[in-house]
């Protein structure tokens, strides 16, 4: 979101602007300058100009906002609906909501260690956690090796186009070595 500081600072440019207009046309009519003269309209309605699309833009651009998002309380039931949009099926496995670009490597890494390396099935390792998070990273990990239609399927929810999520798949799978 822009804040107060970058609002007066873009707004200050085309004060700037319009000042140096009307100094350049006052200069222009000191000196009987021509080309002073036609440069002072130029700058002033530059400055003009410029301050209206900001102001417009203050007033009608959505600019999204990040909202910070405290920590779930530990429950003593699992429930379906946890923590805004992450979903836990019956079995707990979770519908992803993130594409693999959106989750850090240091946040896969582990569990890709754990599934591929270790060879823990991804039921065990969704039983081994809590935390909605940990359990949407794992699902989206057990995604490295499926088909593309079954990924498809279960990451439905992420805001991505199609081939975006295959093509964020091939890149993670090649960065984290699960070739």
């Amino acid at each position: 979101m822009i804040d107060q500081k970058q609002r007066a600072t873009f707004l200050a440019v085309g004060a700037v602007s319009f000042l140096l207009g009307v100094l350049v046309l006052i200069l222009g009519k000191q000196f009987d300058e021509f080309a002073l003269v036609v440069m002072g309209p130029c700058f002033m309605l530059t400055g003009v100009t410029w301050t209206i699309v900001i102001l417009l833009a203050f007033k009608f651009a959505k600019i999204p906002q990040m909202e910070a998002v405290s920590a779930p309380e530990p429950e003593s039931e699992p429930q379906a609906h946890t923590r805004g949009r992450i979903r836990l099926s019956e079995s707990g496995f979770v519908d992803p909501t993130h594409c693999f670009c959106q989750i850090p490597e240091a946040d896969m890494r582990p569990w890709v260690e754990k599934r591929y390396v270790e060879h823990v099935p991804t039921m065990a390792l969704l039983e081994s956690t809590d935390d909605p998070h940990e359990k949407e990273v794992i699902s989206i990990v057990a995604m490295l090796d499926v088909d593309d239609d079954t990924l498809l399927c279960v990451m439905g929810d992420v805001d991505k186009p199609d081939h975006h999520i295959i093509h964020c798949r091939e890149n993670i799978r090649r960065m984290l070595g699960v070739e």
